[in-house]
């Protein structure tokens, strides 16, 4: 997103934090200073935890743990927050909205982790959202 032009820095002016996933030192840090701000001030913070788009067509990419382990070490719960499927919705070819709709659920938040127990929780989370997603994505009967 970063590296998208305007977008970058309308993401940059709006005060979103990026974390540089090929720089392990940079994005522990980011974590850990979010961390502290997280504990701090009450923020929330918005994670992608599929850590990009999903063009495999499968429901749901394997998760990354950075959002899991921010959760646990700030002593926080996890709320997750499923997007339907955006085709047909959306043509990404053409970059297209094609009226039909996508629903937003947010679910039950989770007892905040342990430190230690994030692969846990992340495979918890990921379960409960999968289940919306593919629910979503059957066939009407």
């Amino acid at each position: 997103v970063a590296q998208i032009p305007v977008v970058g820095v309308l993401f940059r002016a709006a005060g979103q934090w990026l974390i540089d996933r090929d720089d392990r030192a940079s994005s522990s840090a980011t974590l850990a200073a979010l961390g502290a701000l997280m504990r701090r001030d009450g923020t929330s913070v918005w994670f992608f935890p599929e850590g990009t788009r999903n063009k495999t067509g499968e429901l749901l990419l394997p998760f990354k743990s950075g959002a899991f382990r921010l959760a646990a070490a700030a002593g926080v719960p996890v709320v997750p927050v499923v997007l339907s499927r955006l085709r047909p919705a959306f043509d990404l070819e053409r970059g297209w909205l094609t009226g039909d709709r996508v629903t937003i659920t947010v679910l039950a938040p989770s007892a905040p982790a342990q430190v230690g127990a994030e692969d846990a929780l992340r495979a918890e989370t990921r379960a409960r959202m999968l289940a919306v997603v593919a629910a979503s994505a059957a066939p009407p009967r």
